[in-house]
């Protein structure tokens, strides 16, 4: 009887581990995707934000060059 009682306290134990591996490895791919979908975004909104400061900056070159002109 014992001996049953450790086996199913193993098994139990077992079948937590497992359950919470597969927990987290979908908690990391939600994550991983997450994170992907921000990174892409992240790269359109660099670029257009690089854009934008390249157009204020050329702005702010020509507005320098008519200023010390």
């Amino acid at each position: 009887m014992r001996l049953i009682i450790n086996t199913y306290r193993e098994n139990k134990k077992f079948i937590l581990l497992v359950f919470s591996q597969r927990s987290t490895i979908f908690c990391y791919n939600a994550l991983y995707f997450v994170a992907q979908s921000l990174i892409c975004f992240h790269k359109s909104y660099i670029f257009l934000l690089h854009y934008y400061l390249g157009l204020t900056l050329q702005a702010d070159r020509r507005y320098h060059y008519f200023l010390y002109q």
